[in-house]
């Protein structure tokens, strides 16, 4: 499903170049990603902190209702978190880990993860997944295609 909606996105923004001619079409098709690629990396080096914009909004929610949460340290980086509806869960900070498992789902750290973050006064963005963090997606958008002189 995750494919089909990226192939349609990519169909959708070279709708206007499919009915011109080869060279034409695949011309396009190179200045469009060439423009993509650039936007994409200016825009990731305007981030500030280690995650995108969208990823902070997540962890900020979930800051926010992490405040529901009573962190207890059981010890080397593990808690006992319990929610205010009386549910307890395990979670473990070495391993980037929460027994509701919507840590381990996502990488980007729940509720529960949050509130035992903060008790210790840590960063949130320091326990986000490597594929959220700043490098990644630099790392991603690195490669450059090149410019080109016109057929003529």
């Amino acid at each position: 499903m995750l494919m089909n909606n990226l192939c349609e996105a990519f169909n959708r923004s070279i709708m206007d170049a499919r009915d011109k001619p080869v060279l034409t079409m695949l011309e396009r098709i190179r200045l469009y990603i060439m423009l993509l690629m650039t936007g994409r990396r200016v825009f990731c080096e305007k981030w500030h902190g280690q995650v995108g914009p969208r990823i902070r909004k997540i962890l900020e929610k979930n800051k926010g209702k992490a405040q529901w949460c009573i962190p207890k340290a059981a010890g080397q980086n593990k808690f006992e978190v319990m929610h205010h509806s009386g549910r307890t869960f395990a979670v473990d900070l070495n391993a980037h880990s929460c027994s509701c498992h919507a840590w381990d789902l996502n990488g980007i750290p729940f509720l529960h993860a949050c509130a035992a973050i903060s008790w210790f006064h840590g960063n949130l963005e320091d326990f986000c997944d490597a594929m959220y963090k700043k490098e990644a997606y630099l790392r991603a958008y690195e490669p450059m295609i090149m410019p080109m002189t016109s057929q003529d």
